[in-house]
C-alpha cells in the first residue's frame, strides 16, 4: 500500500520529485496506520522516457554504489560514503506504463556539492565528495569517473558516471568532456593527497 503525492514537492533538470508513504507488506486493511509507514520520494521524468532508462538508471547508481564502498576501503578514508539503493517503482491500472524511481527519504539540508558539467559548490566546499569523484577517476585507470555527488551528507543520491568511449549511462554521460571538465574545475584536498591520488593537467585545448 503506497499514498503518492499528487504535486511534486522538488524537481531537477530532468525528473521531479513527489513525497510517498509506503506501508509494510503485511499490513491488512483492517489495521492501516500511516503514521507508523515509511516515507519515500518517488522521483519521475517530466519528459517521458523508455521503461529501461528506468532501469539503467538503477544500473548506474548500483555501479556508483560499488565505487563508494571501494573507496569506503581505502586506508587514508575517515568519513565514510554511501549511496542510495533505487528501484523501479511500476503504478499499475493507470491508463499508460507510470513508473518512478523509488528511493528512502532521509531528512537533513539536501546540497549538491558537484555537477556532471564541472560545477563545484563553493560556499559549501568539502573535500570527501570532490575526492571520491578523483578517486573513481584513477583507480578506474580513467575509464570512468563518478560526479554529479549530491545528498544528505556523505549519503548520495543521483551520480551520473562519464566514461572514456561516452557508452552506456544515459544522455548524461559527456565522455572524455565530462571528464575533462571535473578536473577544470577539481582542487586536490588532503584527502587527494592522503589517496595519493595524481594532479591531472589538461591540455590548453582542454
Amino acid at each position: 500500500r503506497i499514498k503518492l503525492q499528487k504535486e511534486p514537492f522538488n524537481h531537477g533538470a530532468m525528473r521531479q520529485c513527489f513525497r510517498l508513504k509506503k506501508l509494510a507488506n503485511n499490513v491488512d486493511d483492517s489495521s492501516l496506520n500511516w503514521e507508523k509507514s515509511s516515507n519515500y520520494v518517488a522521483k519521475q521524468y517530466i519528459e517521458k522516457v523508455e521503461r529501461k532508462v528506468y532501469f539503467d538508471d538503477v544500473q548506474l547508481q548500483m555501479d556508483a554504489k560499488l565505487w563508494g564502498e571501494e573507496f569506503n576501503r581505502q586506508p587514508g578514508v575517515r568519513k565514510k560514503i554511501d549511496i542510495f539503493q533505487m528501484c523501479v517503482l511500476e503504478i499499475m491500472g493507470c491508463e499508460e506504463e507510470t513508473y518512478y524511481h523509488l528511493e528512502h527519504f532521509i531528512e537533513g539540508e539536501y546540497i549538491k556539492y558537484n555537477s556532471n558539467s564541472g560545477f563545484v559548490e563553493d560556499s559549501n566546499l568539502r573535500n570527501t565528495p570532490q575526492a571520491f569523484s578523483h578517486f573513481t577517476f584513477e583507480r578506474s585507470g580513467h575509464q570512468i569517473i563518478v560526479v554529479d555527488i549530491q545528498g544528505v551528507g556523505d549519503l548520495y543520491t543521483d551520480p551520473q558516471i562519464h566514461t572514456s568511449d561516452g557508452d552506456c549511462y544515459g544522455d548524461g554521460n559527456l565522455g572524455p568532456r565530462g571528464m575533462a571538465f571535473f578536473f577544470h574545475s577539481h582542487m586536490c584536498n588532503p584527502i587527494c593527497q592522503a589517496l595519493r591520488l595524481q594532479k591531472f593537467d589538461l591540455s590548453p585545448n582542454e
